[in-house]
């Protein structure tokens, strides 16, 4: 098997209720499954994380899904750097179990980072892209309080 363009981390620790809503917006990208590997792990859960992992584990349409279980370390640093470690794509997102990719999320970011004008004209920039890539967005974040959306400074 060739390695994935993109590996998703997942680092979790009891947040199974999101997993589903988290693994479909994964699911409906619009960048191609088998280009994306999926590294999902837990961090000793005692809800049902693991079990609703291995259903999409089987069921998904990823190049590959990974489920590492780990013993408990209770600090999501170590979660993050086991999962990079087992990666195997040229690209790595660390996506939270709670949060939901646009369904271009994956096409337009990985455009930014190999393709000097991005996925559009638009937004291109003269010569190669200088490396290591980054790529840092703005988001949405959501509370019981409402919602904001939250800018990345330009650099």
């Amino acid at each position: 098997m060739h390695a994935p363009h993109i590996s998703v981390v997942v680092p979790n620790h009891n947040y199974g209720r999101f997993l589903d809503r988290f693994f479909g917006a994964l699911a409906a990208q619009t960048f191609s499954p088998d280009a994306v590997e999926v590294v999902f792990v837990d961090d000793a859960s005692s809800d049902d994380s693991v079990q609703r992992a291995r259903g999409w584990q089987a069921d998904g349409p990823w190049a590959a899904f990974r489920v590492l279980a780990l013993p408990r370390v209770g600090r999501p640093g170590p979660v993050r750097n086991a999962g990079a470690k087992a990666a195997r794509g040229s690209f790595l997102l660390f996506c939270d179990p709670d949060d939901y990719l646009a369904p271009d999320f994956l096409r337009h970011t990985h455009a930014a980072l190999t393709e000097p004008c991005g996925p559009d004209e638009q937004s291109c920039a003269p010569g190669p892209l200088p490396g290591p890539h980054i790529a840092c967005v703005d988001y949405i974040e959501e509370s019981p309080a409402g919602s904001r959306v939250v800018q990345v400074p330009d650099f």
